[in-house]
């Protein structure tokens, strides 16, 4: 197929489906453009229109890290802050203790709100002069700042001059161990804080403990987007029985999370209402490569680009997994990924539940 000649319409489909697809690089996105419009260039001439239209950097020193040096590093602290405050959770309970005295801000904004008013502070600036920095409202996660709101809101502070009362704060901070889910089939399994991997027992090696507010907020984002992930389950050989157990508990419903502290005690309870959780289980193929066997035939591989391992090729077969001596086992996606179409796969994802082809995607 000759390569097709550029012209104001290639330029634009290439500019339109870079934006459909940021994850992908200039490779992926030249086989894209070949697959979906017929529109055969380059991968270098996909690159100068995509640095033409200010989407990609040319090679060579990067402008961003100039600014980062220049102007950028006096804010630093700013990030640690906001780090720290996600283990902590000061800006969400100091929004909720000072709602009563906003009637007229969201609770969101709110939020948004103290933790510009706090980034202020911590740098000595007005907040309206801080308000006029991009990268400042950006690092706030505010995308639009109404004027009026922050008058409204410092006017309020400095007239009524609330105190918060910080002791509840320390029931954020206590560590959590193990996340305890409880099934519906009157079973129940073993997650550590961090959801690395499953455990037979609470777990208790401290490096996968997080605070509670952390924990929390990684539970109730899983619950939202119903998917469960979890990033390693320590099988050799065959998938173990524990993977098995938590398949069959998230196939007949979760009733109850329970938050556990280090010895085993229970911190915090969540009642699940929703139903049709998908699950994300991840493992290495070069541990366990038996007891698994094809059930669908492997289709030609997804191209996706990872910016800290570059191109990678993926496929996801059914696939009936089976432990040692058993011969039914259960069948569900396997998501196989690979660094080039030759080699062995490097990551495998057992998908499973209310998972969607898109999804699995």
């Amino acid at each position: 197929m000759v390569r097709n000649k550029i012209n104001l319409s290639i330029e634009k489909a290439v500019v339109r489906e870079a934006r459909k697809n940021p994850y992908l690089g200039v490779r992926p996105l030249s086989n894209l453009l070949l697959k979906k419009h017929k529109i055969k260039i380059s991968k270098s001439t996909v690159n100068k229109i995509l640095v033409s239209a200010g989407i990609k950097e040319e090679k060579g020193r990067k402008r961003s890290i100039l600014l980062y040096k220049s102007k950028d590093i006096k804010n630093c602290g700013l990030i640690l802050l906001k780090c720290l405050d996600y283990h902590i959770g000061v800006f969400d309970y100091v929004s909720k203790e000072l709602k009563a005295y906003f009637p007229k801000i969201g609770s969101d904004l709110l939020e948004k709100l103290i933790v510009f008013n706090a980034f202020s502070a911590f740098i000595g600036k007005q907040p309206r002069k801080s308000a006029k920095e991009q990268g400042f409202l950006r690092l706030a996660n505010i995308g639009h700042l109404p004027l009026s709101k922050l008058d409204y809101f410092n006017e309020r502070l400095t007239q009524l001059k609330p105190v918060v009362n910080l002791t509840l704060i320390k029931e954020n901070v206590k560590l959590v161990s193990t996340i305890k889910f409880y099934f519906n089939n009157d079973c129940c399994a073993y997650v550590d804080a961090r959801m690395s991997t499953l455990w037979d027992e609470p777990c208790r090696i401290e490096h996968f403990f997080l605070t509670q507010i952390a924990t929390t907020r990684l539970i109730e984002a899983m619950l939202k987007d119903k998917t469960l992930f979890i990033g390693y389950t320590k099988s050799f050989d065959y998938i173990s029985a524990l993977v098995f157990d938590f398949i069959k508990g998230i196939n007949s419903g979760i009733n109850t999370i329970e938050l556990l502290d280090k010895d085993g005690r229970p911190l915090k309870e969540i009642k699940v209402a929703s139903g049709g959780l998908s699950f994300f289980i991840g493992y290495c193929p070069k541990i366990v490569a038996k007891g698994m066997f094809f059930v669908t035939k492997l289709k030609r591989p997804k191209m996706f680009s990872w910016e800290e391992l570059g191109d990678l090729s993926c496929t996801y077969p059914l696939t009936r997994f089976v432990q040692h001596k058993e011969k039914k086992g259960v069948i569900l996606n396997n998501v196989l990924i690979k660094k080039d179409l030759s080699s062995a796969p490097i990551w495998g994802l057992i998908a499973g539940g209310n998972v969607s082809v898109k999804k699995a995607k």
